[in-house]
């Protein structure tokens, strides 16, 4: 994410010499274009608004599935849930942070604020990649195992609940720190810094990448195998799909955000990099529920057959005025007698006007 102390500086200007002496920028760095930081805000309020509506849908289409496990429920939405806070919370927060570098405006944002934020954002994006890689984990050991496994949902609230203080203790206690200025020395910092981000968000990429290449491996060699392990053909297609869209939803996050992942390993990378390289990464926020109800054939029905009747419940209640038809030669003779028998009154109601 951007860092936190750019905030009160403006970083516009060509010759701001106090950007360069508090640290936006390097020796002979160029300034970030003006330009780049409108479109960032302009992004974040993008996925403020889809990345909430989409990760919504998402989340309703696990709750209110029928045919899917309540453990299932659990870890699907340990996915969405955080990303759906994400979005509505810390989005609007973080376009705030941009608009006080832009207007060099030191109190828009001040600094417990942007604490709050990055804590808060750390922690969420973390808890969608671990809830990511423990789904993977799960069904690659079920896959492989030659047992059927069967998760308990209160299993499933356990490993919820770790990921969530995991999420929590690597966000206030390592970059809390960093945040805060209580780590001291450009060694001391930049070796927390690879260590928090390395376990944050390049870990759980390689962990989920390892387990879908097994699962592939397993799947292309012995799906008879995959077969005899599930206790029902429905639940075996469910299984299949869930699996096959969390795939889905892990290739989007790979070329997403590994690039992202990577940059934050880099030494003292360029603040425009930042800008550009989190403005791909908060995309996926949108395009991940997108591609997991797209796979998932039950919910992507069930989307289509709401969008239908919400279409229909709008034009009952805007109904279009019809128009009365003309007369012509082909009029039947239901038709025509009709319409002779309106003319008459019409008339006889005139003469009586006369």
């Amino acid at each position: 994410m951007p860092r936190i102390q750019n905030i009160t500086i403006n970083c516009t200007e060509v010759n701001c010499h106090k950007c360069y002496e508090m640290g936006i920028y390097e020796l002979n760095e160029p300034v970030t274009p003006p330009h780049l930081i409108r479109f960032a805000v302009v992004h974040c309020y993008i996925v403020f608004i889809l990345g909430t509506l989409c990760n919504g849908v998402a989340v309703y289409c696990v709750v209110t599935c029928t045919k899917t496990k309540p453990a299932v429920k659990v870890l699907l939405c340990s996915v969405f849930v955080p990303i759906l806070v994400l979005c509505l919370v810390t989005k609007p927060a973080l376009a705030e942070m941009l608009m006080a570098i832009l207007t060099c405006d030191d109190t828009r944002t001040p600094k417990m604020f942007r604490v709050v934020t990055s804590l808060l954002y750390s922690g969420l994006a973390q808890m969608e990649l671990l809830s990511i890689a423990t789904i993977s984990v799960v069904r690659a050991v079920a896959v492989w195992s030659s047992r059927r496994h069967t998760m308990t949902l209160r299993a499933a609230l356990l490993l919820v609940l770790v990921i969530t203080l995991y999420s929590t203790l690597m966000a206030v206690g390592l970059l809390g720190s960093l945040t805060l200025g209580y780590l001291e020395g450009h060694q001391v910092r930049r070796g927390t810094s690879v260590l928090y981000f390395f376990l944050k968000t390049m870990l759980p990429f390689l962990v989920t990448a390892v387990c879908y290449a097994f699962m592939m491996h397993a799947l292309y060699r012995n799906h008879r195998r995959l077969s005899s392990i599930q206790h029902s053909s429905n639940v075996n297609r469910v299984v299949d799909q869930a699996t096959r869209a969390m795939l889905a939803v892990f290739i989007c996050n790979l070329l997403f955000g590994f690039p992202h992942s990577v940059f934050h390993l880099l030494d003292k990378p360029s603040h425009t990099s930042d800008i550009l390289c989190h403005i791909l990464f908060y995309t996926h926020f949108i395009v991940d529920p997108v591609v997991f109800v797209w796979f998932n054939r039950s919910y992507r029905h069930r989307i289509g057959e709401g969008v239908r009747a919400g279409v229909a419940c709008v034009t009952q209640c805007f109904p279009r005025t019809k128009s009365v038809p003309c007369a012509t030669p082909n009029t039947t003779s239901n038709n025509l007698a009709s319409y002779i028998a309106s003319m008459d009154q019409i008339s006889s109601i005139t003469s009586q006007t006369k």
